[in-house]
């Protein structure tokens, strides 16, 4: 949402709207290192409180933000902020798991990021709408808002959930550093620098299209939406993340080429971007199945390990995109790239699952 507060916030801060835009860095950063961070050096603390702690830090964070005076005071607080949410996130995915149990696993993630992608569609677009007509800084109360109804509704719930055993953090840290779990937190950095870091040139793509911006981006989420809830139901039928993964990778290499052939022709080149939405937003449930499948103890740590790698991912395609874009490459052929990107990355994925059990029995 900030991204769209940026014009609201530069001028009560008096200062360029691209300065004011490092308050987006800031955040993501403090959020791809508190997220892994964190979930490995609290682990000993119980589920509940670490949840509550963050969303304490995450409505301090935005509660600066919306009375920051000064570009230094809005960049602490995006950093704050950022660690809240880096914290929350994991441990929400931990949660759901842990409260419908393991066989329901791809069901509890989708609701997860079923309620991340509805955010998103629709929860981004409002407050921007609401900072037009009132105020930006009522935006982020809102969330402050909704921050403390959650905060309440999990201090007085039942029950909680504890991480048993001596020298936790230890043997979290060592099933982190497990060769198949790397491999899994790779496939996934692969992923997003391309589904994630080509969304970031989402414009340029929309200049061959006869359709305009908001409704590309409308199309795009509401495929996000419908693949994140409906894709646990197909990881918990077949237990086969693996396999579903490969799916979704042969399926968007092939649709970025769809894309680049319909591009620019009236309805039909919207369904790659909806299809674009539906397996993007689908990839990042099996692979945090598959983390955790066998490690059930750490999925904490190994969900907040993934989303790291998400961000990263997401990260570097942006900064190779912006590379090749800026050498004169045309914005089509940016998306043959992307999927023979992912056709290696398919294929890396094949040669992965058929080492993982040998891997898996070697190291325990």
């Amino acid at each position: 949402m900030i991204a769209g507060l940026l014009p609201g916030i530069a001028q009560t801060l008096s200062e360029p709207i691209a300065i004011v835009g490092q308050g987006i860095t800031a955040f993501a950063v403090s959020y791809l290192i508190s997220a892994p961070y964190f979930s490995v050096s609290l682990a000993r603390y119980s589920l509940k409180k670490k949840i509550l702690s963050a969303l304490v830090v995450f409505i301090l964070g935005n509660c600066l933000t919306v009375f920051s005076e000064s570009l230094f005071l809005f960049i602490s607080s995006r950093v704050i902020t950022g660690i809240g949410a880096g914290l929350f996130n994991p441990l929400a995915v931990d949660l759901a798991i842990r409260i419908v149990g393991t066989d329901k696993k791809g069901k509890a993630l989708s609701l997860v990021w079923g309620a991340h992608s509805v955010g998103v569609v629709f929860g981004v677009p409002i407050g921007v709408y609401l900072s037009q007509v009132i105020s930006w800084q009522v935006s982020i109360l809102i969330m402050v808002v909704l921050s403390l109804i959650s905060f309440m509704g999990l201090l007085f719930s039942k029950g909680d959930y504890y991480q048993k055993g001596q020298n936790y953090q230890s043997r979290a840290l060592k099933t982190v550093l497990n060769p198949s779990v790397i491999g899994i937190l790779g496939i996934s950095l692969l992923t997003c620098m391309v589904t994630t870091g080509l969304y970031s040139f989402v414009s340029l793509l929309q200049k061959k299209s006869l359709h305009a911006l908001p409704m590309i981006l409308l199309i795009w989420g509401g495929g996000g939406v419908i693949g994140s809830f409906f894709i646990g139901r197909v990881v918990d039928r077949l237990k086969k993340p693996q396999l579903v993964m490969s799916i979704l990778l042969f399926g968007l290499a092939l649709n970025f080429v769809l894309l680049a052939q319909v591009v620019n022709i009236y309805i039909v080149g919207l369904i790659p971007f909806f299809i674009w939405g539906c397996l993007g937003w689908a990839t990042v449930n099996p692979q945090v199945c598959s983390l955790i499948e066998g490690r059930e103890d750490y999925t904490s740590e190994l969900s907040a390990f993934n989303s790291s790698a998400i961000g990263l991912g997401g990260a570097i395609g942006t900064s190779f995109g912006g590379l090749l874009l800026s050498g004169g490459i045309q914005s089509e052929h940016l998306l043959y790239l992307a999927s023979i990107f992912l056709f290696l990355v398919l294929i890396i994925q094949v040669l992965k699952n058929g080492l993982s059990r040998e891997v898996g029995e070697k190291y325990g």
